[in-house]
């Protein structure tokens, strides 16, 4: 399944599109850019699978990747993104 990401820092907005598998009901979320930049950097170039869940409140993400799990808070805002 393909959906978007949109990320949001200091200086203006990130938007990419990924290939995932989805598990339960669909839900919105903005995860941190800070915490996007640490996943990104954990994984490097070699583009190794994340395993991402948010926990049943809605205001938590785990990233697994390989042996190491990271845990963020998510926010508690919503954005609209348009087709510009």
């Amino acid at each position: 399944m393909i959906d978007s990401l949109l990320r949001r820092d200091g200086f203006g907005l990130a938007y990419m599109k990924v290939a995932f598998r989805p598990h339960g009901e669909p839900m919105e979320f903005i995860i941190p850019a800070r915490a996007m930049q640490e996943v990104g950097r954990l994984i490097g170039s070699d583009n190794s699978e994340v395993e991402f869940t948010v926990t049943s409140s809605g205001t938590h993400a785990l990233f697994k990747m390989g042996t190491i799990e990271m845990f963020h808070s998510l926010c508690q805002a919503h954005f609209r993104i348009s087709d510009r």
